[in-house]
């Protein structure tokens, strides 16, 4: 049986062979659609993050810069803020191996960052290279309230002037 993330490299594969041999089609987008996918299904089938959703942890997982516009191009690096709405436990980090080790051993450049949101938000505003990233934030899965009020603070912040 293989696993999401040999799942993930046929069909990336796959996709370049399509795109060397010439056809034509929107490849950011497609690319982008198979990441997605990914970290869809490792977030859906870990155990880790069961358990963090289980013992009132529930996070969400959002994408950044070019994925989250869905403009992934082949060496574009992955950006992820892995968001809680507060504190959030050192067991984090079993979910971040399940999650984000496989791509590396895939040669993505991944980043990766585990925030709260008021981090998430004072952050973004002292630094201009977080700013610009978040601004093309989109969610995938997770807790969808939380990517709401990150998003509802990030627009309150911005309209005030904050930075």
């Amino acid at each position: 049986m293989q696993s999401i993330a040999d799942i993930m490299i046929r069909k990336r594969e796959s996709l370049i062979k399509r795109f060397l041999s010439g056809e034509r089609f929107d490849f950011p987008e497609q690319f982008t659609q198979i990441i997605d996918e990914y970290i869809t299904a490792v977030f859906e089938t870990s155990l880790s993050a069961k358990r963090l959703m289980n013992s009132g942890y529930s996070f969400a997982i959002m994408v950044l810069g070019s994925l989250g516009r869905r403009e992934q191009c082949i060496h574009s690096d992955i950006d992820l803020l892995i968001l809680f709405e507060k504190d959030f436990p050192h067991e984090v980090e079993s979910f971040i191996q399940e999650l984000v080790y496989p791509l590396w051993d895939a040669g993505f450049q991944v980043g990766y960052a585990v925030r709260n949101i008021n981090e998430s938000l004072d952050l973004a505003f002292e630094r201009f290279d977080i700013l610009t990233t978040v601004l093309d934030a989109r969610l995938i899965c997770g807790e969808p309230m939380l990517y709401a009020s990150f998003l509802k603070n990030f627009r309150i912040m911005l309209s005030s002037g904050y930075m």
